[in-house]
């Protein structure tokens, strides 16, 4: 079982890691998509929005940006979205870095609990806190590869 101090080197490694990507994107690189893919922008976005969704979920009074709803699951990228700067979103991510990290002992003491809102996640597997936690670690994951790729295509190189 994984410990607390994981989670949160997890937590504190993908917010830093996503940052060094995104250093020295312009404007062109964050809305650069790759036929069906996401553009950078958007899954920075919906990084915070994923975040404020767990953290909500296990109860903590947390309250989304006003933006945040653009970069829900089944959300395009979209004109809308370029309203919320990247340097907004960075600043949301770092927001929620420290918000989970305070919730983590929570978290850890409460492994087993359900989820505060029974109508998410909208997958029967993920019941728990722990469920939850560790699906949030992939995902991030996932979607920080995405950004990657984007760097990697924007002629930025990679940083591993």
């Amino acid at each position: 079982m994984p410990t607390l101090s994981n989670y949160t080197k997890a937590i504190t490694f993908g917010t830093e890691y996503l940052l060094k990507l995104v250093d020295g994107f312009d404007e062109e690189d964050w809305f650069y998509s790759h036929e069906e893919s996401n553009n950078a922008h958007w899954n920075l976005g919906h990084i915070v929005e994923e975040r404020t969704l767990f953290l909500q979920s296990i109860g903590v009074d947390v309250s989304p940006n006003s933006w945040e709803s653009m970069f829900t699951f089944g959300e395009e990228p979209n004109e809308e979205q370029s309203s919320v700067s990247a340097e907004e979103l960075i600043e949301a991510l770092r927001q929620r870095e420290k918000e989970l990290v305070k919730a983590l002992p929570y978290v850890k003491a409460n492994m087993n609990l359900p989820l505060a809102d029974e109508e998410w996640p909208i997958w029967d597997e993920f019941k728990t806190a722990e469920d939850y936690m560790n699906f949030n670690l992939f995902h991030e994951g996932y979607h920080i590869g995405q950004i990657g790729i984007v760097r990697k295509m924007r002629g930025k190189g990679r940083l591993m």
